[in-house]
C-alpha cells in the first residue's frame, strides 16, 4: 500500500475538515524542550483490553467499513472489555507510530463500535475504531500526538442504498458520494493512515491497495462489532464516561448529533455557514440529528435458545485449503456464540476449532452429498447451511440438471428435518473461464429452486455467494483462502441472522436414532474403477524441494518492497542487490559465494539514471546475450529503449591472459567490478517499438527461446503471453513475433504471471504466483520459438506471513535455477529458500505410506540411503492437496531404498520405518513425534528373521485388523505364512503369533505377483494376484480365525490400463473417509494414477510439489 497524503478536492466530493497541528510547530517545540535519551525510560506496553463478543443489528453489521491499516500506525484493539477494564493506551514520546500496537494478535482481540441514527426516510451507520496512541514525529518528545485516539467512519444511507460515506480527519470528515469510494460488498474500503507530517487518520482506499495490503492478515479486516445496545450490562456507560484526553467518542451521547453534523454531506461549497449561524438549510438531507426513529435498534433477536447447525456442502464445508482447517465455520460459531447455545452437528470432523462437526463431503456432487449426508438427517437440525454443484460443474456432470438435482437434495431435507430452517446459498465464483458462464445458468437455477420452495410453503431461504469472492480470495482457483472464507462466512452469518429475525428458526427436535451401520465401508461383490491422476510429485522426472536459507541480506538504508531490484549485474551467474532510486538511479551490491567471499559487496552507485526514469518504469534484463543485466526503459505504450551493460573493468582485460584461472573469470559474462567506473552503459536506442495491445503493466522479460537473451513478452489480463525475440546485433536488432506462447491458464492473470527458469536448463517456464505466495509451474518444452507447456502443478506453498506483492525469483547461487525469495516491504530484507533439483525421482523410489495417522495415505520419496522426503496428503480426491514436511527421514547405517519398508508396527495409526535384512530380519524405528514433525525412536531388532525368509519374499500386512502389521512370508508358490504382531508392554520385543500357512496360493500365483492389501475396508488384509499387464484378481479375507481364513474369491476386479504393469502398481488409500482401498499405478517419473476405488468416487490431478522450509 502506498503512503498517501491527503488528495485534492474531486469533482462531486465535499470535504468537511478543522484545522490540525503544523509539522513546524511540534519540531519547534521538540527543539524548545530537548531531551536526553539516557533520561527517557519509556512505559511499558500494557496489554490491550480482551475484546468483547459481537453483538450488533444486522443492519450495523451490512455497512460495517473493511478496513486496512498503513505500516506506520496502529492497529484498532478493544476500549474495553467486559469486567469494566479500560484501555490505558500508550504514550508517543520517544517512539514510533507502529511500536507496541501493531502486532498480529491485535487483529484477533479487536472490536470496533457503531450506532445508528435514522429519520425521515435516511439512516446513518457511525462507526468508533479506538487506536492506543497517535504518533506525529517519531523518535521525539512529540507535541502533536496523543494518547489514545479515537477515529470515526459514516455512512448515509436512504432506501436501502449507501450514498455517501465520511471518515474522520484530525477533528472534521472527509465526505465522498458512494460511487467514488471503492466497496468490499456493502463495505466501504478504509485505510487508517499517516497525513503526511500529522497524526493519524482514516483515507479512502484507492486502486493500489486492493494489491498491497498492509495488515498481517493480507485481507480487509472487520473487527468484531458492537452496537449501541449491544454491551454487556453497564459497560457502555462506563466506556461513555471515560476521559480519553483530547480523543473522544464519536457515538457517546454528547458527541454523537455533533459529529453526524460534521459527517453530513452538504449541497454547496464548504465555509458558506460560520459562527454560531443555523447551517442546516446546506445540509443535503432533511435530516433531524438529534430523533431516532425505530433506531438504534436491538441486535439481540428473539429466537431459539440453541442452535443446532448443519454445514453440508463438498470440500469448501470441510473447509480444505484453510490455514486452520475450519473454513467458513469457525466465523458463523464464534458469532452466533454471543448470544445463542450453538451446536454444529454432522457425521465428518475437519478443522481445528472445538465444535468441528459438519457434513462436508471433499469432491462430492450434489447426488453424492445427498446420499453420504441422508444417514446424518436423524441428528435433527434446525438450521442447514448448503453449498453444493461445485464439482457437478467442474467435472461437467449433467450440468443442466443439476439444480433439479439440488431441489431433490432439499427435498430430503425438509422432509427429514421438517423443523429446520435450510439456507442454500448461490455458489462461490469459478476461477475457471469455461465453468463460470455455467455457474451464472446453475445460480438461476438454484433461485427457481428455492422459489418454488418458498412457494410451497417450505422453510427454504436463499443466501447470495455468487459475487462475494474475486480471483485474489482463492488459494488453488477452487478453495478459497483464509479472507475468502471469511467472505462466505460473513454471508451465512447474516442469512442465520434474517432467518432469526424472520421467526424461521424454532427449537431444534430431539434427534432420532442413528441408522445401522452402513455397507459401504466393505465393497460388495462389484467394484466400482475410475481413472485419473491422483499425484505427481515429479513432472519430467523432477523432485523440487527448498532448502530455507533463512536470511540472506539484511537491507540497506532506503531499501524496501517496491525499490529493490535482483538482477545479474557482474555476469557471474548470480543476481545482485540494487536499490533503485526515484530518478532510476542503481546502487548496486554485489553478491557473493564461498567460504571467502563476502556475501554483498557494495560498489556504489553504477548508474545515474536516465531522462523520465523511474522505479515504476525501469527494467533490467539481459538483451544482448551477454550474461549481464542491461539497464531498459519502458514506456507507458509498451515501446523499450535500452542501455548495454558494458564492461570497463581492467581486470576484463586481462581475462584472455590467463592471469587468474578462475572459472567465473575464464567466462566471458564476468565482469570484475570494484566501482562505478568498471560499468558504462551504452545507448542502443529503441529495440522494441510500441505495438497493439502492449502496455508498460504488461510487459516482462524473460529468455523463453534458451538463446541467452531475454525475449520481450506482452501478457494479457488472462495470463496469455505473446512473445518477441531479439536477434542480431542490439543496436539494431531483428525483431522474430513469436506470436501467443501460453493462452494462459485457470486462475492466471497479468498480475500473478511470471517467468523463471525451474530446472536449469535455459529456458523460462511459466509461473502463476498465488496471493499467499504459492507458485503453481508450467515447464517450457518443446520448440524453442513454439514452446508447449507441461503442467508442473504447485511447485511452492508459500511461507508463513508471505504473499505475492512480496515474492522475487532470483537467482541467488549460481546453479542456474531460480530461488524462493521474500523481501520485507519495510526494510528491503530479503529470505530465500535455494530451489534443489532432484531428477532421481522415478517410480520404483515413491511409496505410498500414513504417516501422521488420518488415514490417508502420504506420499514418500526414498533416496538411495534410504532417506525420506514426504508430503502430506490433504485436500480431496479432485483436489488433492500435498503438504511438504520436507526430509523427515535422513537414512539409517546399512539402508538403502530397497531395504525399507512402511507398515505400522504398534497400532498408533502411523507408518513406522523398517529396515529388513537379506535374512528377513527387521528393525524397527516408530513413528513418534507430532503431525508436522515426524520423529523416530529406535527399538532395535524387532524380529530376527524366519527359516527361509529373505529381503525379497518379506512382507507387512495386517492380517487379523487389529492395526498391527503381521509379518508375512510369501514363497515363490503364491502361498503365504503369517506371524502375527500381538504388539506387548515392551515394543523392542512384540509377541509374534505363528499362524503357520493362511493362504495355500492360487493358478499362476507367485511371490512376485501377490500382494496384501486391504481392498474392502474392513481393515484386514485381502490376496491380490497382479497381472503383467497390471488386471487385479481379489480374495477377501473372511472368516474370524486368522489361522483358517476363508479367502472368497471375487474374480477379476480391475482388468488394467494402458502403460499399467506389475512393477508399477502399488496400493494405497487416499481419503479416509472412503475406507477404500485404491489403487495406484506408477509410471517411471514418479506419476500416480488412481485406477481404481471401492466408493466409485473420480480421482483428478494434482501436481505439487511443495515448499520445504
Amino acid at each position: 500500500m502506498t503512503m498517501a497524503h491527503h488528495r485534492g478536492a474531486l469533482p462531486g466530493r465535499l470535504r468537511v475538515t478543522a484545522t490540525s497541528p503544523g509539522v513546524l510547530i511540534m519540531l519547534l517545540l521538540t527543539l524548545i524542550f530537548p531531551f536526553s535519551h539516557a533520561a527517557i525510560l519509556r512505559e511499558r506496553a500494557a496489554v490491550p483490553p480482551q475484546a468483547l463478543p459481537q453483538r450488533a443489528t444486522k443492519e450495523d453489521l451490512k455497512w460495517q467499513p473493511s478496513l486496512d491499516y498503513d505500516r506506520d500506525g496502529c492497529y484498532n484493539v478493544p476500549a474495553i472489555d467486559s469486567s469494566g477494564h479500560v484501555s490505558e493506551g500508550l504514550g508517543h514520546d520517544y517512539t514510533t507510530g507502529p511500536e507496541d500496537c501493531r502486532d498480529e494478535s491485535d487483529l484477533d482481540n479487536s472490536n470496533a463500535y457503531s450506532r445508528q441514527r435514522c429519520n425521515k426516510g435516511v439512516c446513518v451507520y457511525l462507526y468508533d475504531y479506538y487506536f492506543e496512541k497517535d504518533v506525529a514525529v517519531e523518535h521525539v518528545r512529540d507535541a502533536g500526538g496523543h494518547r489514545h485516539d479515537w477515529e470515526h467512519i459514516a455512512i448515509w444511507v436512504r432506501d436501502d442504498k449507501a450514498e455517501y460515506v465520511a471518515v474522520s480527519m484530525h477533528g472534521g470528515y472527509d465526505v465522498y458520494p458512494a460511487d467514488e469510494v471503492r466497496w468490499d460488498g456493502t463495505h466501504p474500503k478504509v485505510v487508517y493512515h499517516k497525513t503526511g507530517g500529522s497524526t493519524h487518520a482514516f483515507r479512502f482506499a484507492n486502486s493500489d491497495d486492493d494489491d498491497n495490503i498492509e495488515n498481517h492478515k493480507g485481507v480487509w479486516i472487520r473487527s468484531p462489532l458492537v452496537s449501541y445496545n449491544g454491551y454487556p450490562d453497564g459497560i457502555r456507560d462506563i466506556l461513555f464516561e471515560h476521559d480519553f484526553g483530547t480523543a473522544t467518542i464519536g457515538i457517546k451521547d454528547s458527541q454523537f448529533a455533533d459529529n453526524l453534523r460534521k459527517a453530513s454531506p452538504m449541497k454547496g461549497s464548504e465555509g458558506l455557514c460560520g459562527g454560531s449561524e443555523n447551517c442546516d438549510y446546506l445540509y443535503h438531507y432533511d435530516f433531524d440529528f438529534g430523533v431516532d426513529d425505530g433506531s438504534p435498534g436491538d441486535p439481540k433477536p428473539a429466537g431459539p435458545s440453541l442452535l443446532r447447525v448443519m454445514p453440508l456442502g463438498d470440500s469448501l464445508t470441510a473447509g480444505v485449503l484453510s490455514t486452520d482447517g475450519n473454513g467458513y465455520r469457525r466465523r458463523p460459531h464464534e458469532l452466533l456464540e454471543a448470544d445463542y447455545e450453538v451446536d454444529f452437528v454432522g457425521s465428518q470432523v475437519s478443522g481445528l476449532m472445538a465444535d468441528n462437526e459438519n457434513e462436508g463431503y471433499p469432491g462430492a456432487t450434489i447426488d453424492l452429498i445427498h446420499d453420504f449426508a441422508s444417514r446424518a438427517f436423524y441428528m435433527r437440525p434446525n438450521v442447514v447451511l448448503l453449498h453444493a454443484g461445485t464439482n457437478d460443474l467442474h467435472r461437467d456432470v449433467d450440468v443442466y440438471n443439476a439444480p433439479a438435482r439440488l431441489g431433490f437434495l432439499i427435498e430430503t431435507i425438509v422432509s427429514q428435518c421438517p423443523d429446520a430452517v435450510v439456507i442454500v446459498a448461490k455458489i462461490i465464483m469459478a476461477v475457471s473461464q469455461t465453468v463460470e458462464p455455467e455457474r451464472a445458468a446453475f445460480n438461476q437455477g438454484v433461485e427457481g429452486v428455492v422459489a418454488q420452495h418458498r412457494s410451497q410453503g417450505k422453510n427454504v431461504v436463499l443466501a447470495d455467494m455468487s459475487g462475494i469472492l474475486q480471483h485474489s480470495d482463492f488459494v488453488d482457483g477452487l478453495h478459497p483462502n483464509d479472507g475468502g472464507y471469511d467472505k462466505m462466512a460473513d454471508v451465512w452469518y447474516a442469512a442465520i441472522l434474517d432467518a432469526l429475525e424472520r421467526g424461521l428458526v424454532g427449537d431444534p427436535a430431539a434427534p432420532g436414532d442413528p441408522p445401522p451401520p452402513a455397507d459401504e465401508a466393505t465393497c460388495p461383490n462389484g467394484f466400482g474403477w475410475k481413472g485419473g491422476l491422483v499425484g505427481e510429485g515429479t513432472g519430467f522426472g523432477m523432485l523440487i524441494t527448498w532448502d530455507n536459507q533463512g536470511l540472506v541480506a539484511p537491507g540497506v538504508r532506503d531499501a524496501n518492497g517496491d525499490n529493490v531490484l535482483l538482477a545479474d549485474i557482474d555476469g557471474d551467474g548470480i543476481d545482485d542487490y540494487v536499490l533503485i532510486n526515484s530518478k532510476g538511479a542503481l546502487d548496486v551490491w554485489l553478491r557473493g559465494i564461498g567460504e571467502t567471499s563476502v556475501p554483498w559487496r557494495h560498489v556504489g552507485v553504477l548508474a545515474a539514471g536516465v531522462s523520465g526514469a523511474n522505479q515504476g518504469n525501469v527494467r533490467l534484463a539481459d538483451v544482448d546475450g551477454d550474461g549481464r543485466a542491461d539497464y531498459l526503459l519502458v514506456a507507458e505504450d509498451g515501446s523499450v529503449q535500452a542501455w548495454i551493460n558494458t564492461c570497463r573493468s581492467p581486470a576484463d582485460s586481462r581475462r584472455s591472459e590467463g592471469g587468474d584461472d578462475s572459472s567465473l573469470l575464464r567466462s566471458r559474462a564476468l565482469c570484475p567490478i570494484n566501482n562505478p567506473d568498471h560499468i558504462e552503459w551504452r545507448r542502443a536506442g529503441q529495440i522494441i517499438p510500441a505495438s497493439g495491445g502492449a502496455s508498460r503493466q504488461a510487459v516482462q522479460f524473460a529468455d523463453v527461446t534458451g538463446d541467452g537473451r531475454a525475449d520481450y513478452l506482452v501478457v494479457s489480463a488472462s495470463g496469455a503471453v505473446r512473445a518477441v525475440s531479439l536477434l542480431g546485433d542490439i543496436d539494431n536488432p531483428t525483431r522474430v513475433d513469436l506470436g501467443t506462447i501460453n493462452t494462459g491458464v485457470s486462475g492466471a492473470s497479468r498480475d500473478n504471471v511470471r517467468f523463471a527458469d525451474v530446472d536449469g536448463d535455459g529456458r523460462a517456464d511459466y509461473l502463476v504466483v498465488w496471493e499467499n505466495g504459492g507458485i503453481a509451474a508450467w515447464k517450457s518444452t518443446g520448440s524453442a520459438t513454439k514452446p508447449t507447456w507441461r503442467e508442473l502443478g504447485n511447485i511452492a506453498v508459500g511461507v508463513s506471513g508471505g504473499k505475492r506483492a512480496n515474492v522475487r525469483l532470483a537467482y541467488l547461487n549460481n546453479d542456474r535455477r531460480f530461488d524462493y525469495v521474500i523481501i520485507n516491504p519495510d526494510n528491503g530484507a530479503l529470505n530465500a529458500w535455494y530451489n534443489n533439483l532432484d531428477t532421481e525421482v522415478i517410480g520404483p523410489n515413491t511409496r505410498l505410506a500414513d504417516i501422521d495417522g488420518d488415514g490417508r495415505d502420504d506420499y514418500l520419496f526414498l533416496d538411495s540411503k534410504g532417506g525420506v522426503v514426504a508430503w502430506l496428503n490433504r485436500g480431496d480426491y479432485d483436489h488433492p492437496a500435498w503438504n511438504s514436511l520436507g526430509t523427515i527421514a535422513p537414512g539409517v547405517p546399512g539402508g538403502s531404498r530397497e531395504r525399507i519398508r512402511f507398515a505400522d508396527m504398534d497400532g498408533d495409526g502411523r507408518a513406522d520405518y523398517l529396515l529388513v535384512s537379506d535374512a528377513g530380519a527387521v528393525t524397527v524405528w516408530l513413528n513418534k513425534g507430532d503431525v508436522s514433525h515426524p520423529a523416530w525412536t529406535s527399538v532395535g531388532e524387532v524380529a530376527p528373521g524366519v527359516g527361509g525368509a529373505t529381503l525379497q519374499n518379506v512382507r507387512f500386512a495386517d492380517i487379523d485388523g487389529d492395526g498391527r502389521a503381521d509379518y508375512c512370508v510369501l514363497w515363490s508358490d503364491g502361498s503365504v505364512d503369517a506371524w502375527l504382531n500381538k504388539g506387548g508392554a515392551d515394543p523392542r520385543a512384540p509377541t509374534w503369533e505363528k499362524q503357520g500357512k493362511i493362504a495355500t496360493g492360487v493358478d499362476v500365483a507367485n511371490g512376485d505377483n501377490v500382494f496384501l492389501v486391504d481392498i474392502n475396508g474392513d481393515g484386514k488384509a485381502d490376496y491380490l494376484k497382479v497381472t503383467d499387464k497390471g488386471g487385479v484378481y481379489a480374495w477377501l479375507n473372511t472368516g474370524t480365525d486368522p489361522k483358517s481364513i476363508v479367502w472368497k474369491n471375487q474374480g477379476l476386479i480391475a482388468p488394467g490400463v494402458g502403460g499399467a504393469t506389475r512393477e508399477n502398481i502399488r496400493f494405497g488409500n487416499m481419503d479416509p473417509g472412503w475406507k477404500s482401498g485404491l489403487l495406484a499405478h506408477w509410471r517411471c517419473n514418479g506419476l500416480c494414477e488412481c485406477l481404481a476405488e471401492c466408493m466409485c468416487m473420480r480421482a483428478q490431478v494434482v501436481e505439487r510439489i511443495l515448499l520445504k522450509s
